[in-house]
């Protein structure tokens, strides 16, 4: 360290040594602050030879000094005290070009030291010590520009941050995070779960099987195969009923993706819940209008098919009236039992696609479907149209809801009438596909894996090709105004996406259309068998059949008479709890009809569980709902009988609900 008062008479040999060698730039001045000295760093940065500047005053070389206000530091000094000139302040004090790296200054960056020189106890000048400090300016720089740089990123992520918690708390959906295992243990999940589904984000977090717990349990099996896919397929899409705070279910689209570190490891799964059970709603009210409006296309042949069967039952009435052999007599009969469950099956199967059983997922077998709609299509077409099926005898079941399945054979079969006005041949198969990656790739809706491949074909006018980029647009119609909404095919596309299938066309001008429905196939291959009830008759147990219909309760009562029960009749609710009360310990079972004036079969049912919570019951009704399902389920009643029944069906019924298990209380 250089002393800042420098005694000349001692240190010649030093000021020699720091002229030659020091890699610092010093220069000293007489006190009238003209040059003595020049040292060898300061000749090669400032380009300034010593011997050019001893001698010459200093201010006179750089006059811009005394114009910075430096001329008061060598006053200083020369009156013994020590200034320092820090680069912050002063920048600098000889105008000196310095080049650092990539980067250019100018002028150098200097820290100062302003000294007086002392001879003899006397000062007699200057000394001035220049250091280079331009490098660590720069790295200074560099460091205050990233700090300021990072407090700017902090305060933007702040923003965000802030700016992302609000959209978190005002949107509609809700975000969650959860770690990629057997169990989906959750991370995070935004603050608007409470708003939307009640909860509150700590139930979720810390609740062991939270989320699973509050699936439908009908949904649950299915979705917990869906998600174990999300691992092989990076990205999924699911649609479940989830139970809200308040007991209720309402419908949610769940898209969750995978997320990934740097070398591909999976950290954890990123989603996205949304309330669509108002969508769901709508989806409903449009699909049954357009079931609604099948039914009335289907209108003249159904009339023209009940006139066929009630003709026969009339004629074979009048026929009895005139007194008629016993083996002509049971021909008629014969005759007036087929009719009549040809005309129940008809009703049948027109109320249930027109109302559906919207929302009912199951695990299914498709040939049934295709044969319940060939029938109604042989029922309700022109005779002109011939209607043929074809099903693989190892068909593959699947998983969805066989009520929209079914309209969507009726939708393309109704197209398929339409385009055959002269008749023709209606086709309708069903086979097991199996799609590679390659064969996937035709279709954007496809993926690779087992599919029941359903195929509606005609021998129709065919599509042209500027209607069949059309067909799948909601209310795109080629029929004339009234005869249709365009609302069908859409309707069919819809459903389709919904099974998580999809759809190809084929049609030829003039020779017919083909539409090949695409279904993923259900891992489970064993469809439900119903045990078949052998018919025996009763032992003497005493049945109280309740219907406000006179022709039932008696049709009834003989009918069960005859295989050896014993039956009590009501005909409404109040009589029924009356004579509930009188022979409670006899009676053994009650055949009630859910919906009766005076007393409803609902209130009626409630009436007789106050009295015995044990007490079986088989609920009959000429209609069938959602609702009415929901309440007798509710209810406990113990079995369902759709009216029109068979004796048949009432014994097979009645006992299988005699040798039920009682309820629990």
């Amino acid at each position: 360290m250089l002393d800042h008062n420098i005694h000349l008479s001692h240190s010649h040999a030093l000021l020699k040594w720091l002229n030659n060698f020091a890699e610092q730039g010093i220069f000293t001045t007489n006190n009238k602050l003209e040059f003595l000295s020049w040292n060898h760093w300061l000749e090669i940065h400032s380009g300034r030879s010593a011997q050019d500047l001893i001698g010459c005053h200093l201010f006179s070389l750089y006059p811009d000094m005394k114009e910075r206000g430096i001329h008061r530091f060598y006053e200083q000094a020369l009156q013994g005290q020590v200034a320092f000139l820090s680069q912050r302040l002063h920048s600098y004090l000889i105008n000196i070009p310095a080049n650092i790296g990539s980067h250019s200054l100018s002028p150098m960056q200097q820290s100062v030291r302003i000294a007086p020189l002392i001879e003899a106890g006397e000062i007699c000048g200057t000394i001035t010590v220049i250091a280079d400090v331009t490098e660590r300016v720069i790295r200074e720089t560099e460091l205050q520009q990233k700090i300021t740089k990072l407090e700017q990123t902090e305060a933007r992520l702040s923003s965000i941050q802030i700016q992302l918690e609000h959209l978190l708390a005002s949107s509609p959906a809700i975000i969650y995070t959860c770690y990629p295992t057997d169990d989906y243990p959750p991370k995070f999940i935004s603050d608007n779960l409470i708003t939307q589904l009640g909860y509150q984000p700590s139930e979720w977090i810390n609740t062991l099987n939270f989320w699973s717990d509050r699936i439908h349990p009908d949904d649950r099996p299915k979705i917990h195969h869906r998600c174990s896919q999300i691992l092989k397929l990076n990205h999924l899409t699911t649609e479940y009923r989830f139970r809200h705070k308040n007991g209720s279910y309402r419908w949610l689209r769940d898209e969750m993706k995978l997320v990934c570190d740097a070398s591909g490891h999976i950290e954890e799964i990123v989603g996205v819940l949304s309330d669509i059970t108002e969508t769901k709603r709508l989806e409903i009210q449009l699909l049954r209008a357009q079931r609604l409006e099948s039914i009335g296309t289907l209108a003249s042949g159904i009339a023209h098919d009940l006139n066929n069967i009630l003709t026969p039952i009339l004629a074979s009435v009048q026929m009895f009236q005139l007194g008629l052999d016993q083996e002509k007599q049971n021909k008629m009969l014969k005759l007036i039992e087929n009719n009549t469950k040809r005309g129940a099956h008809l009703i049948k199967q027109v109320l249930s696609f027109a109302k559906g059983f919207e929302g009912k997922l199951e695990i299914f077998q498709v040939r049934h479907l295709i044969s319940e709609v060939a029938d109604i299509a042989r029922e309700t077409f022109p005779k002109s149209i011939n209607v043929s099926t074809n099903v693989s005898k190892e068909l593959w079941t699947v998983y969805g809801d066989p009520t929209q399945l079914h309209q969507i054979l009726m939708n393309l079969c109704v197209n398929a009438r339409d385009a055959m006005p002269g008749g023709g041949n209606l086709s309708l198969s069903a086979s097991n596909v199996i799609l590679n990656q390659k064969e996937a790739r035709l279709n954007l809706d496809a993926r690779e894996g087992c599919y029941v491949m359903i195929t509606v074909s005609d021998t129709g006018t065919g599509i042209t090709q500027e209607v069949l980029d059309r067909i799948f647009e909601p209310f795109f119609t080629t029929k004339e105004f009234a005869k249709g909404s365009g609302l069908g095919l859409s309707t069919v596309l819809g459903i389709v996406k919904g099974h998580n299938g999809f759809i190809d066309v084929d049609t030829q001008m003039g020779c017919g259309t083909t539409f090949r429905v695409y279904i993923p196939a259900s891992e489970d291959t064993e469809t439900t068998v119903y045990e078949h009830l052998e018919l025996i008759t009763g032992q003497g147990q005493l049945i109280l059949v309740v219907d406000d219909e006179e022709p039932i309760r008696e049709i009834t009562k003989a009918s069960l008479e005859s295989f050896q029960y014993q039956v009590l009749v009501a005909s409404n609710g109040v009589e029924a709890i009356k004579i509930y009360r009188q022979y409670l310990e006899q009676i053994d079972c009650v055949v009630i009809d859910i919906m009766m004036p005076v007393m409803a079969g609902k209130t009626t049912i409630r009436e007789l569980k106050s009295l015995n919570p044990q007490i079986k019951i088989v609920g009959i009704s000429g209609y069938f709902s959602v609702d009415i399902a929901k309440d007798i389920a509710e209810l406990g009643v113990d079995i369902f009988l759709s009216k029109p029944f068979t004796t048949q069906e009432l014994l097979e019924v009645l006992q299988k609900c005699l040798n039920s298990s009682p309820p629990k209380p």
